[in-house]
């Protein structure tokens, strides 16, 4: 999974440098990645902050990675490509997002 994470990161960064010059092309779903990102690593300060948050965060995301496992192990009828299916999703995910702020705050800092 390294060489797809470092190629889903380029793609998240290249996302921005792409929108400075055709600002068109970002759409609100190329924020998905970034949003899902900052959502997952927030969830520990959510467990200090608020309970109820937390446990919601904790539901959330539980339920939309066993709707991927499910999805990823009948559509392949292969539980091992469902558990892979979660790892991948969290790389993919983690890769775009982080990419995606990386040139962002790079754009907005200088």
């Amino acid at each position: 999974f390294k060489d797809f994470f470092k190629q889903i990161f380029s793609f998240g960064r290249t996302r921005i440098l792409l929108a400075q010059y055709a600002p068109k092309i970002l759409k609100t779903v190329h924020f998905f990645p970034m949003i899902f990102t900052l959502a997952c690593l927030s969830i520990p300060l959510w467990f200090f902050i608020s309970k109820p948050i937390f446990i919601f965060s904790i539901i959330f995301l539980s339920i939309y990675l066993l709707l991927n496992f499910m999805d990823s192990s009948l559509k392949y009828t292969s539980i091992k490509v469902g558990l892979l299916s979660i790892i991948a999703v969290f790389v993919q995910l983690f890769a775009y997002g982080l990419g995606f702020i990386s040139e962002g705050l790079k754009k907005i800092f200088g």
